[in-house]
């Protein structure tokens, strides 16, 4: 009887070491499996890529007429107004910034706009990350005052068919590197009293009479930005885009 429970016991100790090694290995498994999926979720790392040096312009000439010009501030409004442009394409409108454009640039971005829709296509930014800004040049011309603001960027996006909301080639993604420039165009000022007033519509110059107010009273143009001093003259005539290899 002893010598049957001796043999009962060994055969149970065989019986638990098998079931243990066995799921050592499924755990082993699962967490490689894990691991796996983990890494396969981690974004992918942005190239280090040295850009071209920005040469910042001098303003002292556009200072001397306009003390109260802040370099900051209109860097920041363009920067917003440059992105809006960027997506107009996906938003699939750019009537909203219809009065930060000249008629001229204004029709041009309509027309590129009324391509992708004609094609069912528009492009989508996954990922857009600034790598330098300046303002970049300054000169009058004919009665016209110019500014320039120059940005460089890394982006990744990707063209979209709109009825499917699926990528046109599967899941292919183009990154670049890029440098946008600017160029906007005022008629030139003596000083800051021949400026539009504060608090006006940046595109007829009529009284904005409400704070918040979506839309100009008089010429019923998109009101997109609070109203500003120093930038609601400068109109968008061009942007041009350079590609870094």
């Amino acid at each position: 009887m002893g010598e049957l429970l001796g043999i009962l016991f060994c055969v149970i100790c065989i019986l638990c070491a098998v079931l243990g090694f066995c799921i050592n290995k499924f755990m082993s498994g699962r967490n490689g499996d894990l691991e796996y999926e983990m890494q396969e979720e981690e974004p992918e790392e942005i190239p280090q890529v040295d850009f071209p040096p920005l040469h910042a312009v001098n303003l002292s000439e556009l200072r001397k007429k306009e003390p109260e010009f802040s370099s900051g501030r209109f860097i920041k409004w363009s920067r917003e107004l440059f992105w809006q442009l960027a997506t107009a394409s996906e938003e699939q409108e750019i009537e909203s910034i219809r009065p930060c454009l000249t008629e001229e640039f204004y029709r041009s971005c309509q027309n590129g706009c009324r391509d992708l829709q004609k094609r069912g296509v528009k492009i989508v930014y996954e990922q857009r990350i600034e790598q330098g800004v300046a303002i970049t040049g300054y000169r009058v011309q004919n009665q016209q005052e110019y500014l320039a603001t120059a940005f460089q960027v890394y982006v990744t996006f990707a063209t979209v068919d709109v009825k499917t909301g699926k990528r046109i080639g599967g899941n292919y993604s183009m990154s670049r590197r890029a440098k946008y420039e600017l160029e906007f165009v005022r008629q030139a000022v003596r000083d800051t009293k021949d400026m539009v007033c504060e608090g006006c519509c940046p595109h007829c110059g009529a009284p904005i009479e409400e704070v918040g107010q979506e839309r100009c009273s008089y010429c019923n143009s998109k009101l997109v930005f609070k109203p500003w001093v120093e930038n609601c003259n400068w109109l968008l005539c061009k942007c041009t885009e350079k590609w870094y290899e």
